[in-house]
């Protein structure tokens, strides 16, 4: 199947990590097996308006790192849908308020830097590790999964007052710089490690 890339900047990132993937008319073939063949992409998008329409193609994606430079600041962004094999996500700089459903095999995400979330989607049935910060509209975390070990909440999250209940397995947390968080909820049996500071309310 032939997809329009409406993006001339997603065009030549795509043509620069598989070459040719995406034709001179703009279209790529969701069956180019080349697509599979990449496991790793650092993605900086350093131009705005974007749309990274083409992204969710990559079905050999394992590894992502999105990160928004100042040329997109105040522009339009646009997130189709992730790559579906995603097992680590991070994310900076993104500055719309919604994103799309995250990847269902999902191990590792990290969320920093975007200033307009303020609800995340339902977090993967197989995360373990969740890291957030930076992010003053987020107002609550989403329920977190049975899988989840270690969750770390770091710094301008002005409007988290509270945390949702802990899996039974979670093993550790990091709480740095949370202005308005004013209780835990109760740990569970075999947590190892808490780390806390500059959490003034608690």
């Amino acid at each position: 199947q032939l997809v329009f890339i409406p993006d001339v900047n997603m065009r030549v990132w795509l043509n620069e990590e598989l070459p040719g993937v995406v034709d001179p008319d703009g279209y790529l073939d969701t069956a180019d097996p080349a697509l599979a063949n990449m496991s790793f992409a650092d993605l900086e998008v350093t131009w705005g308006p974007s749309d990274l329409t083409g992204v969710q193609y990559l079905t050999g994606l394992g590894v992502l790192e999105l990160h928004y430079g100042a040329g997109a600041d105040g522009q339009a962004q646009v997130i189709p849908a992730w790559p579906p094999n995603l097992h680590y996500l991070d994310i900076s700089g993104y500055s719309y308020g919604d994103l799309p459903p995250f990847p269902v095999e999902l191990g590792e995400l990290s969320i920093s830097s975007c200033p307009m979330i303020a609800q995340l989607p339902p977090l993967p049935l197989e995360l373990v590790t969740l890291s957030i910060g930076h992010m003053p509209m987020l107002s609550a975390l989403p329920e977190l999964p049975s899988t989840l070990a270690h969750l770390n909440c770091a710094y301008e999250l002005s409007q988290l007052v509270a945390l949702p209940e802990l899996p039974a397995g979670m093993g550790s947390i990091s709480l740095h710089g949370l202005s308005s968080l004013s209780g835990l909820p109760p740990l569970p049996n075999g947590f190892v490690s808490l780390e806390m500071s500059a959490v003034p309310m608690l």
